[in-house]
């Protein structure tokens, strides 16, 4: 396999509702993040550098002649968000 299959859990930023709100209510809305910014997703480690992962979800199903490949929604996640990681074995 060309590409590693990763576990991976992340903590995310997360924003008001994007409109004009009183203090009151955004101190409410806080008590929630902390359930709402842990993410997780299984994908295949398409680049790696010291900052950043780049995921993708699949990959292969064209390749061109140089061995370029094309893959699925891919995603960076900055590397400092990470809270858990884990190879998977296929």
């Amino acid at each position: 396999m060309k590409y590693k299959l990763v576990y991976i859990e992340w903590e995310d930023s997360l924003h008001s509702k994007g409109r004009w709100s009183w203090t009151k209510d955004i101190e409410d809305e806080s008590k929630t993040f902390p359930k709402q910014m842990r993410h997780t997703m299984v994908g295949f480690v398409i680049k790696e550098t010291k900052a950043y992962i780049l995921l993708s979800q699949g990959y292969k199903m064209y390749e061109q002649d140089d061995g370029d490949v094309s893959v699925q929604d891919p995603f960076t996640l900055v590397k400092s968000a990470i809270r858990k990681r884990k190879v998977l074995k296929v």
